[in-house]
C-alpha cells in the first residue's frame, strides 16, 4: 500500500509490487465517493436590497411595491410561518422584521423572527455575517425540510437564496445545474436588464430586451409580438454567449414555448453562476449555484488532469518502506480525467530496457541477476489552476521478462520474504530436467527483507541439495554457497555445482532436488534434475534469460551442423609490361563471411518442448562452451499429439562476424 496524503481524493487500484517489465502493470484512479447518507438542510439568505420598490412621483419618492414578504412551510407538518418586512420600528414582532439601510440591523431582527419559532429554535443553528444568514439543520431527514415561498415576484431584488431546504437526501442529488427562464409580458421598457455572474471568475454577462429593432445585437434581443417569439430571441442571445454556449444545453420544449430550459453540460463550480439582476417579465426557476459534484477528483472544477512523476534507481531494496528516497527523476506521464476510471501502465517505460547482468558466466557461487528495475511514482491532480499531490507509491520492481498478455502480472509467489519465512517459487518455469556431468545449472530467486538491520531476522541463506537414487529413494543432503542475508541482491542467481557436490560423492545419485535454504532448512520449492550418464551423452549447453527474469540453461546434445559461407567482391587491374606469374589481374577487394550453427536436442517430452519456447523469445542467449552472446534465428517446436517425445532444432549465429565485417 502506497502513502496517501492528507486528503483521500481518489480510489486507487495499486499496481503489483513485483511484475514482468514486458507485460502491463496498471495503476488506476477513480472517484472516491463514500457511501451516501442523509445530509442536513442548508440555506443561505443574502440581503442585497431595501425590500421596497421606489418610484418618483411629482418630484417625490414613494413606495410602489414591497418585495420583502415571504412564507415558510414545514414539509412534514405543513405548518406555515409568515415573515413581513417593515420600516416602522413599532411594528416589529415575532412575524415582522425591521428593514434598515444598514444590512446587519435587518439581519438581526429577521433572525429574531426565526428564533421565535420553535421549529427553527430547536432544530436549526442560525448564524450570520454582515450580509448573509446561514441556516443549518441539527439533523437530517424530512423532519427538518421546509419550503420558502416569496409573496411577490421580485423577491430576488431583496434576498438571494442559495440552497434547497427541501433537499435532505444525497441519493436524490442531481449534480447538474437545471434552470428555467420563463418569459412573460413586457411590463416596463426601463426594466429590461438580465445579468448573470460566473461563480469562479466573477465575469458578468448582461442581456437586454428592446422594442427598437435597430438596437438588436448579440446581447440585446427583440421583444416580439408574441411571448413565444421573445423567448426564441432570448435563447438566440444565450447561445451566442460563449459561457452559456460552451457550458449549457439550451432548449425550448414544444410543449412550453415560453420557457427556456438550461442544463449544464458538466458539474462543478466552473458551470455555476449567480443572477445579479432580472426584469420583472422574466421568471427564473432553479438555483444556478447548486451544482453537486460528487466526484472527489474533479470537485468543483468539472475535469482535471492526473499527472504521474516517475522516479527510478531509488536504491531501496524490496520489502523496505522508505518514502524519503525518491530516486532519479525519469519523466512525467499525464492523462485528462473526465469522470471515468483512469489508468496508466507503469511498465511502459521499462518494457524494452532488457536490463540484465552476465556476471554469472564467470563461474560458481552467487551473482546479481541484474534483471530488476526499481522505480516509484507520485500522483498529482492538476485542475488548471492548482497542482495537488495525493499519492506516493511504494517502490515497484519490474523484472526483464514476459508472459502472455492476458495472464496476471504478479511475481509475489517468487519472492522469499525474510520476515515471513515463506516458501517461495524458484524464479523459473523450467520443468524437471536432465543433468549430465559437465552441464551448468542455475537457481534464481527474489529476496525481500523488510528489516535488514533487525537482530531477530539475521540468518544465512544458501543452496540445499537433496540426493535420491534413480528409484527416488532418499540418500543424503548437502548445503553450499552459504552467506549472510545482507550479501544478497534483490534478484540472485546461483551457479550450481551438481558435479562436485553431488556426483563426486554419491555414485548412486539418480535424482537431485535443489532448494533455497535458510540456516540449512529448505525455504523454496525444488528444482529437480534427473542424472544421465556422461558416457552416453555429450554436453553442448546454452544459457538464456528466462521469461521470469532469471537465468536458465539447457543442453542441445544432439547432432550439430555449421553452415559457413563467404562472398567475394573482386577488382580487375590492367596488365602492365612488368607482369609476372604472381601478378594480380583480378584481385580480392572484399570478403563477406556468414556462418550459422544448427544444434538439436536429445529426445524431450512435451513439457520441456513447451518450456523451450522461452529460448526463442529470450533477449539474451549465451553459448556456454564459448561464453559468446548468440542470436537465435530459428527454433522449430513442432507438437504432434501422437508423439511422446520431440527433437527440437535451433539455428543461431554469433553477434560478431568472423572477419569483423558485419553484413
Amino acid at each position: 500500500m502506497g502513502y496517501i496524503t492528507e486528503n483521500e481524493i481518489a480510489k486507487i487500484t495499486e499496481p503489483e509490487i513485483f511484475s514482468l517489465a514486458g507485460n502491463p502493470n496498471f495503476v488506476q484512479f477513480e472517484n472516491f465517493n463514500p457511501q451516501k447518507e442523509d445530509k442536513p438542510v442548508t440555506l443561505s439568505l443574502t440581503i442585497r436590497g431595501s425590500g421596497f420598490i421606489y418610484t418618483t412621483v411629482g418630484g417625490g419618492v414613494v413606495v410602489t411595491e414591497k418585495v420583502s414578504d415571504f412564507k415558510i412551510t414545514e414539509l412534514k407538518s405543513k405548518q406555515v410561518y409568515k415573515f413581513v418586512g417593515t420600516i416602522e420600528a413599532g411594528e416589529v414582532d415575532n412575524d415582522t422584521f425591521l428593514i434598515r439601510t444598514e444590512t446587519s440591523k435587518t439581519i438581526e431582527t429577521l433572525i429574531n423572527c426565526f428564533n421565535s419559532k420553535s421549529f427553527f429554535k430547536d432544530k436549526f443553528t442560525i448564524t450570520s455575517n454582515d450580509t448573509t444568514i446561514y441556516i443549518t439543520s441539527n439533523g437530517s431527514g424530512n423532519d427538518y425540510a421546509f419550503t420558502l415561498e416569496p409573496e411577490v415576484s421580485r423577491f430576488n431584488d431583496f434576498i438571494v437564496r442559495i440552497g434547497d431546504p427541501t433537499d435532505t437526501y444525497n441519493k436524490d442529488d442531481d449534480p447538474f445545474i437545471n434552470i428555467t427562464l420563463q418569459h412573460g409580458t413586457i411590463a416596463h421598457d426601463s426594466d429590461n436588464e438580465l445579468t448573470f455572474k460566473e461563480y469562479l471568475t466573477g465575469t458578468k454577462h448582461t442581456f437586454y430586451y428592446t422594442t427598437d429593432k435597430s438596437k438588436v445585437s448579440s446581447n440585446t434581443y427583440f421583444a416580439g409580438s408574441t411571448i413565444k417569439i421573445t423567448t426564441e430571441n432570448l435563447r438566440a442571445c444565450l447561445i451566442n454567449n460563449y459561457f452559456f454556449r460552451n457550458n449549457f444545453d439550451i432548449i425550448i420544449l414544444p410543449s412550453s414555448p415560453d420557457k427556456i430550459e438550461m442544463k449544464s453540460k458538466g458539474i462543478g463550480n466552473k458551470y455555476a453562476f449567480s443572477i445579479e439582476k432580472s426584469p420583472l417579465s422574466v421568471k427564473i426557476t432553479g438555483d444556478p449555484l447548486l451544482t453537486t459534484d460528487n466526484d472527489s477528483l474533479t470537485k468543483d472544477f468539472g475535469d482535471c488532469e492526473i499527472q504521474l512523476d516517475i522516479y527510478k534507481d531509488t536504491g531501496i531494496l524490496p520489502g523496505i518502506k522508505d518514502y524519503a528516497k525518491m530516486g532519479t527523476y525519469a519523466t512525467t506521464l499525464s492523462k485528462s480525467y473526465f469522470g471515468m476510471p483512469l489508468w496508466f501502465d507503469m511498465n511502459t517505460m521499462w518494457a524494452n530496457t532488457n536490463t540484465y547482468s552476465d556476471k554469472f558466466l564467470e563461474g560458481k557461487g552467487w551473482h546479481n541477476t541484474g534483471t530488476m528495475t526499481d522505480f516509484r511514482f507520485v500522483a498529482k491532480r492538476f485542475n488548471g489552476v492548482e497542482t495537488e499531490t495525493f499519492y506516493h507509491s511504494d517502490v515497484l520492481f519490474a523484472l526483464t521478462g514476459y508472459d502472455r498478455n492476458l495472464e496476471k502480472n504478479n511475481l509475489s509467489e517468487y519472492v522469499y520474504d525474510i520476515s515471513r519465512n515463506n516458501e517461495a517459487e524458484p524464479l523459473t518455469r523450467q520443468p524437471v530436467l536432465t543433468h549430465i556431468r559437465g552441464q551448468k545449472q542455475y537457481f534464481n530467486f527474489i529476496l525481500s527483507d523488510p528489516a535488514p538491520e533487525s537482530n531477530d531476522t539475521q540468518c544465512k541463506l544458501g543452496i540445499l541439495y537433496k540426493v535420491y537414487t534413480q528409484a527416488d529413494s532418499y540418500l543424503d543432503y548437502e548445503v553450499s554457497d552459504v552467506q549472510d542475508k545482507g550479501k544478497y541482491n534483490a534478484v540472485n542467481t546461483a551457479c550450481l555445482d551438481i558435479d562436485k557436490i553431488v556426483l563426486d560423492k554419491y555414485a548412486k545419485a539418480g535424482i537431485v532436488r535443489v532448494y533455497l535454504c535458510r540456516d540449512g532448512k529448505a525455504v523454496s520449492k525444488a528444482l529437480t534434475y534427473q542424472i544421465l550418464p556422461d558416457c552416453l551423452y555429450k554436453v553442448n549447453d546454452f544459457a538464456f534469460l528466462g521469461s521470469l527474469g532469471g537465468w536458465c540453461s539447457f543442453n542441445f546434445g544432439g547432432t550439430e551442423q555449421t553452415d559457413f559461407k563467404s562472398e567475394t567482391t573482386t577488382i580487375h587491374r590492367t596488365q602492365t609490361p612488368e607482369y609476372t606469374t604472381s601478378s594480380r589481374i583480378e584481385s580480392v577487394f572484399n570478403k563477406d563471411v556468414t556462418e550459422q550453427f544448427t544444434v538439436q536436442t536429445l529426445p524431450i517430452n512435451r513439457e520441456v518442448a513447451e518450456w523451450l519456447k522461452e529460448i526463442s523469445a529470450s533477449t539474451a542467449v549465451y553459448e556456454l562452451s564459448t561464453k559468446r552472446y548468440i542470436i537465435v534465428d530459428e527454433l522449430n517446436v513442432k507438437h504432434n499429439s501422437k508423439d511422446d517425445l520431440f527433437v527440437l532444432q535451433m539455428k543461431y549465429h554469433y553477434s560478431d562476424s568472423y572477419n569483423a565485417r558485419i553484413k
